[in-house]
């Protein structure tokens, strides 16, 4: 590996921020989420044509656009759920841009973080700067079906969900990580590491049920948690990895290795 290599495919200049980068599930676009110099929301989609990319399709919103995920619809579906800064949560279909096709105010402040399954008809998961976590029902989405927040409502800056959607972990501004079963309604397990949770990720068995669980942090670290044996003291074993001396913003298995 040390003589592997990243090189670059293609690139464009953008006139705007960008906070999030999805693939269209089996298609060469992208859907990217960000805010323009005027502090609008921008939904932006673009193709891999030849040796370029080429923007074939926008929407502008009120508020800058935070996140968004592929997760809870189907392949044939493809639908683009968002959260953006003012608690918004939309639907897209991306080939009519124009409007979403369902807008629900899910929080009532900036949300961070989005994930969804298919378990169920299609789950959302969103976590918010005002420390909620919610779960919506993507069949009907008047109202979040589950609700969870912590002792203190710190920074929800990462949530994760299996496949089926039984469990969801959210990690936190301060460093604390829940694990939620949806079925019990209750917080099955809790931990805390040094500093903020930036990205969470339920790993191995295909993300069907639980196997791994990885973190990544402010400090430039990885966390990875073996979640197939719990001790009645110490919980679950953990590995911490050191990778940069800055924040990690992101960490995700490779597929093929999970």
């Amino acid at each position: 590996m040390t003589d592997s290599q990243i090189l670059e495919h293609s690139s464009t200049l953008v006139n705007y921020t960008l906070f999030d980068v999805n693939w269209v599930p089996s298609s060469p676009r992208l859907a990217v989420c960000g805010s323009t110099l005027a502090g609008e929301g921008t939904l932006r989609v673009y193709s891999l044509a030849g040796q370029g990319l080429s923007e074939v399709g926008s929407a502008t919103r009120p508020k800058a656009v935070r996140c968004g995920t592929f997760r809870s619809s189907s392949l044939e579906e493809r639908f683009f759920c968002t959260g953006d800064f003012g608690g918004n949560v939309a639907v897209w279909d991306l080939e009519e841009l124009g409007e979403p096709v369902e807008e629900v105010v899910g929080h009532m402040d900036m949300i961070n973080c989005i994930t969804g399954s298919q378990g169920d008809g299609g789950q959302l998961i969103t976590g918010s700067r005002d420390g909620l976590v919610k779960v919506w029902d993507r069949r009907n989405m008047r109202t979040s079906t589950v609700t969870m927040e912590g002792d203190e409502r710190r920074d929800c800056w990462a949530v994760a969900t299996l496949e089926g959607g039984q469990y969801v972990a959210a990690g936190y501004s301060n460093g604390d990580v829940r694990v939620f079963d949806m079925k019990a309604g209750k917080v099955y397990w809790e931990t805390s590491l040094p500093q903020g949770v930036t990205s969470l990720q339920f790993t191995g068995s295909k993300g069907e049920k639980l196997d791994m669980l990885l973190a990544s942090t402010l400090g430039g670290g990885m966390a990875i948690w073996d979640m197939q044996t719990r001790h009645k003291v110490q919980g679950y074993t953990r590995t911490d990895l050191r990778l940069e001396k800055t924040t990690v913003w992101s960490a995700k298995s490779a597929p093929q290795d999970e």
